[in-house]
C-alpha cells in the first residue's frame, strides 16, 4: 500500500482513494460532498494514472466549493 495514497486519504476534502491500476484502470479519487475539483466545476471524481497525479489533483489549492452550493465548504 502507498503511503502517499493513505495521506491522500487523509485529506479532510477527499471521500475514497480506489487504486484500480491492477486491473488496467486508474486511481479513482472521490471528493467528499460539497466539494470540485477547480479544473472541472461539477464533478467530484477523477481519474488519474499516477500516485503523483493523484497527489497534485487533490492539493487544497486544486478543489473548490460545489457549484450546487448548498454542501460546500471552505478548504483549507
Amino acid at each position: 500500500m502507498s503511503k502517499t495514497l493513505d495521506l491522500i486519504r487523509a485529506r479532510p476534502h477527499v471521500l475514497a482513494v480506489d487504486d484500480e491500476r491492477e486491473d488496467g484502470s486508474s486511481i479513482i479519487v472521490t471528493l467528499k460532498e460539497g466539494f470540485d475539483y477547480a479544473d472541472d466545476p461539477g464533478c467530484g471524481t477523477k481519474g488519474v494514472d499516477t500516485v503523483r497525479r493523484a497527489e497534485e489533483a487533490t492539493r487544497a489549492d486544486n478543489i473548490i466549493p460545489s457549484q450546487g452550493g448548498r454542501n460546500a465548504k471552505a478548504v483549507r
